[in-house]
C-alpha cells in the first residue's frame, strides 16, 4: 500500500468520525429540545389560571390588612369598646335602679 493512501484513508476516516459525533449530538439535542417542547405543552393543564391565581393574591391582601390592623390596634380601640360597654352597662343599671 502506498503512504498516501493510508494517510488519506486515516484522513477520511477522522473526518467520518467527526462528523458523526457532529450529527449525533445535534440528533441528541432535537430530542431534548422536543421532550421539552412536549413538558411545555403539559404544564399549562396542571397550573392554575392567572385569573385565579390574581384572585388568590386579593384574598391574601385582605387578610393581611385585617392582620395589619389587629395588630397595629394595640388593644386600643378593644379598650374602648370595653370602656363603652362598661358605661352603657352602668347607665342602664342606673336606670333601673332609678326606676325602683
Amino acid at each position: 500500500m502506498d503512504f498516501e493512501f493510508v494517510l488519506s484513508l486515516g484522513a477520511a476516516i477522522a473526518i467520518v468520525a467527526i462528523v458523526m459525533g457532529t450529527i449525533g449530538s445535534i440528533v441528541k439535542r432535537a430530542i431534548r429540545l422536543r421532550e421539552k417542547r412536549l413538558e411545555l405543552q403539559a404544564r399549562p393543564a396542571q397550573q392554575p389560571s392567572v385569573t385565579s391565581l390574581l384572585a388568590k393574591i386579593d384574598q391574601m391582601e385582605d387578610r393581611i390588612r385585617v392582620l395589619e390592623s389587629i395588630a397595629s390596634d394595640s388593644g386600643t380601640r378593644l379598650a374602648h369598646e370595653i370602656e363603652a360597654l362598661r358605661l352603657t352597662a352602668n347607665a342602664s343599671q342606673k336606670g333601673k335602679e332609678e326606676v325602683e
